[in-house]
């Protein structure tokens, strides 16, 4: 009986670690699809970041890139500050949604309204990804 008890405790804590070793590697994940789609997002190369989000998630991103201008394209070739890029925090919501809080500085926010782009020193973005059937995290929203 004491063996029997023994064994049951062991898998119990044996699941436990697993758990926890899937959480740790799931919030691995999830941070570096963040950054990957921060990076491609705040660079403007629209085309690339477009690969990282839902399909759900494109046609805003498809919106942000038409809005583009030949200024704006000149005004990011020009920029002499490099990005940078912090993911603040990582938290899983569910088994396959998460919420990622970015902090971004020295990027090019291109404007919609004609007037030219203007570098950004810091601004914090929310993005909520989630994870796909293949396993994949993407960008759901920003």
């Amino acid at each position: 009986m004491k063996t029997l008890t023994r064994l049951c405790l062991c898998a119990l804590l044996f699941a436990i670690l697993l758990a926890g070793c899937a959480e740790a590697d799931s919030t691995r994940q999830v941070r570096s699809a963040a950054e990957s789609f921060s990076s491609s997002y705040f660079s403007c190369r629209y085309v690339q970041a477009a690969t990282l989000v839902t399909p759900a998630c494109l046609p805003r991103l498809r919106f942000v890139a038409s809005q583009l201008t030949e200024e704006d394209i000149h005004c990011i070739r020009t920029q002499t500050e490099p990005l940078e890029l912090d993911v603040q925090s990582a938290s899983l919501l569910s088994d396959s949604t998460a919420e990622v809080l970015v902090e971004a500085r020295n990027f090019m926010q291109p404007d919609t309204l004609g007037r030219p782009c203007r570098l950004v020193r810091t601004a914090r973005f929310t993005l909520l990804l989630r994870r796909q059937a293949d396993g994949q995290w993407l960008v759901d929203a920003f």
